[in-house]
């Protein structure tokens, strides 16, 4: 290696020690924003869940089937994978839309025929109104 090459390394890990120990390092820029928007968009409130209705989380469509203290509870409505085993044959899971598990009763409960999510306070905060 050559010998600036190594001065440079050096010097990088010297400045990151640096930085370690909380000391000002050359080249080193930090944003700090003035104020921080607490109203800012954080995911849906606990409030907004309502058992029944529905909201967009990550990929899919959910319904709201039950609402806890901090968790709400949730089956998704945009589609459903179905298994199905006959005897002495392998496992046969196909994915359904929506609109063919509402018909055929899968969404109809509680008991629900598919299962139920749990979304805690992290979760929530990508959740969205439908």
């Amino acid at each position: 290696m050559k010998k600036a090459l190594f001065d440079e390394l050096v010097d990088s890990l010297e400045q990151a020690a640096a930085h370690a120990r909380g000391e000002t390092v050359p080249g080193l820029v930090v944003h700090v924003p003035s104020e921080i928007d607490v109203g800012a968009d954080n995911g849906m409130d606990l409030s907004e869940f309502k058992i029944g209705g529905e909201f967009l989380c990550g990929p899919g469509r959910w319904r709201c089937t039950d609402i806890g203290t901090r968790v709400v509870v949730a089956i998704r409505v945009d589609e459903a994978q179905i298994s199905s085993k006959e005897v002495g044959e392998p496992v046969v899971t196909r994915t359904l839309t929506g609109a063919e598990a509402e018909a055929i009763g899968w969404f109809d409960g509680p008991p629900y025929g598919v299962l139920e999510y749990v979304f805690d306070e992290d979760d929530r905060t990508v959740c969205r109104p439908a």
